[in-house]
């Protein structure tokens, strides 16, 4: 894999938990205001609501997808020791964003990168 995709995999790995603590903030923020909301807001649903669920809903499926993914590449990979296979199968379905974020700095972060083919000269 090269260094963006591994870049751009370890970003993805950890927008669970920046989004853990971004809505963690958003709700405190809206228990604080009370129930009445921000004032000189009017009545009705605030659109910002709405955004907030869609982000959600993404970030639930978005860790969905990557626990079935950490979970076959633990399976597959080479890298995994024969005797940890499993456990790091286990911890990446179990553990969630928290080990995956382990899993994706010993496997697949420093993981040599493919070396391009050269052919030699003649």
């Amino acid at each position: 894999m090269s260094k963006p995709k591994k870049l751009l995999l370890g970003a993805v790995t950890l927008w669970p938990l920046a989004y853990m603590f971004t809505f963690l903030v958003t709700v405190l923020g809206m228990i604080a205001m009370g129930p009445g909301g921000p004032r000189g807001s009017g009545g009705g649903f605030p659109a910002w609501i709405a955004a907030l669920f869609v982000v959600h809903i993404a970030t639930m499926l978005l860790t969905i997808g990557l626990t079935i993914f950490y979970g076959i590449h633990a399976y597959r990979s080479t890298r995994v020791p024969e005797s940890r296979r499993v456990l790091w199968v286990l911890l990446n379905i179990l553990g969630s964003f928290v080990a995956q974020l382990f899993y994706w700095y010993l496997f697949v972060w420093r993981e040599p990168e493919p070396q391009a083919a050269t052919l030699p000269r003649a």
